[in-house]
């Protein structure tokens, strides 16, 4: 399932690199479910189809005062982030294998 497209990115130190973005279909889903259907990893996929798997080292998601929900997840310091981009779609993967990280 497709998560959100990527609409920033960001490193924190000592963190890795945030990715962010939103999804109206997730809008009215409780943090709990939205969380559980983000896993132990997502696949990103840029415009030219190019795609990578990345943990998701950790996850933020708040909610803005009209009730819209803004998605981060933290995929910590990958080696290649050429995928990174602003525009990537960012798809739940499910569990983490070393195959396709």
């Amino acid at each position: 399932m497709m998560l959100f497209e990527i609409s920033g990115y960001f490193e924190v130190k000592n963190k890795g690199i945030v990715i962010g973005g939103v999804n109206p279909e997730l809008d009215n889903l409780s943090y709990g479910k939205i969380k559980e259907m983000i896993g132990e990893s997502v696949l990103v996929i840029d415009s030219e189809d190019n795609e990578q798997v990345f943990e998701a080292v950790s996850i933020q998601i708040s909610t803005s005062i009209i009730n819209k929900k803004n998605i981060g997840i933290c995929i910590g310091f990958p080696r290649n982030i050429g995928v990174i981009k602003n525009g990537s779609k960012v798809y739940s993967n499910g569990p983490l294998t070393t195959q396709n990280y």
